[in-house]
């Protein structure tokens, strides 16, 4: 089995002070190679499923040791999903889908984990959806274009609802450490939101079709 890994991005480049610069700092690099004719057996089989499925899921550095003590001492069990709560899940069993920051002992100013926020509240967040309904719209005609002989062109009638996925606020926020142990961070920073994915519902007219 080879491992290659490291335990943080780059701290120090001009690349630093910008979002993805955080997002990188706190996502290092980690790759797993199994053996061939070790996926060819049973346990190897489905430690390779479980490894392929956990990539998807949250995952943190204090999960190496579980993975490596599971290379020690090849488990049994490998069907039952991990207790959540626990701070080092093995990476060759499977790790609960729903395993938040906080579960796995994760700061908030170091979790890279998104957030679901409401972007009708403030007038700002309404005239971005707003724009982005009309867009939509506009994209499914110019793929109606050639059958509007056959079909009427669409308006937007109704935008019922519309979330912004955004990153943690914390890691925004951070900027240093304020101790020599690198336990107590500084959160005096203001990193811009360098991206935003939107979800939104709409209706067209005529036909009162339901998009999202």
């Amino acid at each position: 089995m080879v491992i290659v890994m490291a335990d943080h991005g780059h701290r120090f480049a001009k690349l630093r002070g910008t979002h993805q610069g955080q997002l990188e700092e706190r996502l290092p690099f980690f790759s797993i190679a199994l053996p061939a004719d070790f996926r060819e057996t049973a346990h190897g089989k489905k430690m390779y499923e479980n490894l392929q499925r956990n990539k998807d899921r949250l995952s943190t550095p204090f999960d190496i040791h579980a993975t490596l003590m599971d290379v020690l001492h090849l488990p049994e069990d490998l069907t039952t999903v991990q207790d959540a709560k626990k701070r080092s899940l093995s990476l060759f069993r499977p790790i609960p889908e729903e395993r938040t920051c906080a579960d796995a002992g994760v700061e908030p100013h170091w979790c890279t984990c998104l957030n679901w926020q409401d972007a009708l509240t403030s007038p700002s967040d309404r005239a971005v959806a707003e724009q982005l309904a009309e867009a939509v719209v506009e994209v499914i005609n110019r793929q109606l274009k050639d059958v509007f002989h056959l079909c009427a062109k669409l308006e937007l009638k109704e935008l019922i609802e519309a979330k912004k996925l955004v990153p943690n606020e914390g890691v925004l926020k951070y900027k240093n450490v304020k101790d020599k142990d690198g336990f107590v961070p500084d959160l005096s920073g203001d990193t811009g939101t360098a991206f935003a994915h939107y979800q939104i519902k709409l209706r067209t007219t005529p036909g009162v079709a339901l998009y999202e």
